[in-house]
């Protein structure tokens, strides 16, 4: 039996380490040296009228769970797209195709689970470290360095559903 971690994490109101990707704003709250590698959590913000961000993908080893803060997302969950607003909580198994968008006149904002926790390191290799608190300069259309996303994903096992531009 392994010893769990007593060392307690917090991160204050605004805290966290951010990085750019897909147009949003990804702040680390929890990693997996934080859990002992139970799960991890990021808080996601969504631009306001930006259409798909997480393009169309899934996980193979991770169970992934979006609680809606502010504003309203549009998940798309398999076949389904759900209109999610504040207090709604999705939770996506293993191997199902998700993305999200926001197609409205507000920013969205949510926390993002992965179970287990390691996923969240896709985040910082296929982004950029944010050089501000705001959104970065072009959040429209796919990622500009492909390679490095195409290696992220090659990385993390990411079925992508993407369309080729995204790719």
């Amino acid at each position: 039996m392994t010893q769990a971690s007593s060392k307690v994490h917090v991160v204050p109101a605004g805290g966290g380490e951010a990085y750019w990707f897909t147009g949003c704003v990804w702040t680390y709250k929890a990693r997996g040296q934080h859990t002992d590698g139970a799960y991890a959590v990021v808080e996601l913000r969504v631009p306001p009228k930006r259409g798909m961000f997480g393009s169309p993908h899934a996980h193979p080893h991770e169970v992934k769970a979006i609680y809606v803060l502010e504003g309203t997302m549009t998940l798309l969950l398999g076949d389904k797209e759900v209109d999610a607003g504040p207090g709604a909580f999705a939770v996506i198994p293993r191997n199902v195709v998700h993305g999200f968008s926001n197609n409205r006149d507000q920013e969205a904002k949510a926390l993002v689970f992965y179970s287990p926790a390691g996923f969240e390191q896709f985040i910082a290799d296929a982004g950029e470290p944010a050089k501000h608190g705001g959104f970065p300069p072009d959040t429209s259309g796919p990622p500009a360095d492909r390679t490095k996303l195409r290696a992220a994903r090659a990385k993390f096992d990411i079925d992508s559903h993407a369309p080729p531009e995204w790719r």
